[in-house]
């Protein structure tokens, strides 16, 4: 599968008048649905932005419905099936020559550079042979060298068992199916595995490494992150806030290859397909570890929490204390999480206004509330001047959460949802 196929099924927006590159965030920012611009001033490429904008559009790509597509996800990681290797890829169709060919651009005012967001990069553990596939922001230093951010996750930890630079491998442009697993964080399950579940994928060989990258993306940058470190940043996090400026390494570029005709995808900072982007893929992570200790009908990771901090998980109750275990599961499931709230299965976690009624009518602070302090998310900027955990410099958060199902000992229909006649067929 491919963007380009993604993109004829969808039937986005187009803008067929030639646009300034630097007019496109103020444009996104304005109707985040899916668009394509035909035309950008100076360039041979494409953008498209809102590829992953709303849940209906990825579900329907993937064959299931908005309130079923984390199971659907979470079977994928439960489930993960083998990918094809292919000779002579699409991706390697045309040889590029640096970065400046590329419309990469400043998509806040105070942003370190120009940026891309959108891409997923390929690494592998040199222990192990694992490959692994996670989304990091680039920042531009010059036609061929990058800043990049990396948490302290497996690329960061891979790259601090290399004793000279790491290769890696970079992919932009692509549909759903390879984006989402892309921002999954599924320990050991090798990402492509997961994608190929979704829908069957083919990969090829790079070219100036051992890595591998889906066959039919739109661009692939080969390099190495090497030991020399810069300033990078600012940049907008998921929250809308700037992330703080940080020493990162240096990524070099080796190659560029592109499909003819390429799209490049642009993905804005803090914006709808950026939130949706990080924090669905966390939803089945959370339900595999929620549905272990009780039944769950769904899970939303809401975009008033930034995506990222908030969670709302309906269950069916099945004994007093299962709102409980699963707040402390759901905690498991998602280390970032901060606040949580849990209700009956008859409650729509996609409607905010539901989710505040059955706090309001179901619950009490006294006995329906679980606090802890754990480690915060970076994200986060409340955690500014927080303690810090013993011997690092990562801040602490207060973890709420609340159990607003209906209590086991009082009667159920006094706390019934009434709905007016013919409105529940």
């Amino acid at each position: 599968m491919s963007l380009h196929e993604f993109l004829e099924s969808q039937k986005p927006k187009i803008v067929e008048k030639e646009i300034d590159k630097n007019n496109i965030p103020l444009m996104i920012k304005k109707d985040q649905s899916l668009i394509l611009f035909k035309k950008i001033k100076g360039y041979n490429y494409q953008i498209v932005s809102g590829v992953c904008g709303t849940r209906d559009n990825i579900a329907s790509w993937l064959g299931t419905n908005r309130e079923k597509l984390s199971f659907k996800i979470a079977d994928a990681i439960q489930n993960p099936k083998n990918y094809n290797i292919i000779d002579d890829a699409p991706c390697y169709e045309v040889k590029g020559k640096d970065l400046d060919e590329i419309p990469l651009m400043k998509y806040c005012e105070k942003d370190g550079g120009e940026y891309i967001s959108s891409g997923i990069l390929i690494s592998r553990d040199p222990d192990s042979k694992r490959l692994n596939a996670s989304f990091h922001r680039m920042m531009k230093i010059d036609k061929n060298r990058m800043a990049i951010r990396l948490c302290d996750r497996d690329t960061l930890k891979f790259c601090q068992k290399y004793s000279k630079d790491m290769p890696v491998s970079i992919f932009i442009g692509h549909d759903p199916s390879v984006l989402i697993p892309g921002a999954i964080s599924a320990g050991d399950i090798d990402e492509f595995k997961i994608m190929s579940s979704l829908r069957q994928l083919e990969v090829t060989k790079c070219k100036t490494n051992d890595l591998l990258v889906p066959a039919h993306s739109e661009i692939i940058i080969e390099g190495r992150i090497t030991k020399e470190m810069v300033d990078e940043g600012p940049f907008v996090d998921i929250s809308g806030t700037y992330d703080v400026v940080r020493k990162q390494p240096v990524l070099v570029v080796d190659g560029i290859w592109h499909k003819k005709n390429p799209i490049y995808h642009t993905l804005l900072p803090g914006g709808n397909e950026h939130r949706l982007l990080m924090g669905m893929p966390r939803e089945p992570t959370i339900y595999n570890e929620v549905a272990k200790v009780c039944p769950v009908r769904a899970v939303n990771i809401s975009t008033g929490g930034c995506s990222w901090l908030h969670c709302f998980i309906s269950i069916k109750k099945q004994k007093q204390d299962d709102g409980m275990k699963a707040i402390e599961a759901a905690f498991r499931g998602h280390k970032s999480l901060k606040h949580c709230v849990v209700v009956d299965d008859d409650i729509d976690v996609f409607n905010p206004e539901e989710v505040e009624w059955a706090i309001a009518t179901r619950f009490q602070a006294d006995k329906q509330i679980t606090t802890k302090k754990e480690e915060g998310s970076s994200i986060d900027p409340s955690t500014v001047g927080q303690e810090t955990m013993p011997g690092t410099d990562r801040r602490l958060t207060c973890k709420v959460g609340i159990d607003a199902t209906i209590p086991f000992a009082l009667k159920k229909d006094k706390f019934e949802k009434a709905f007016i006649v013919g409105e529940n067929k």
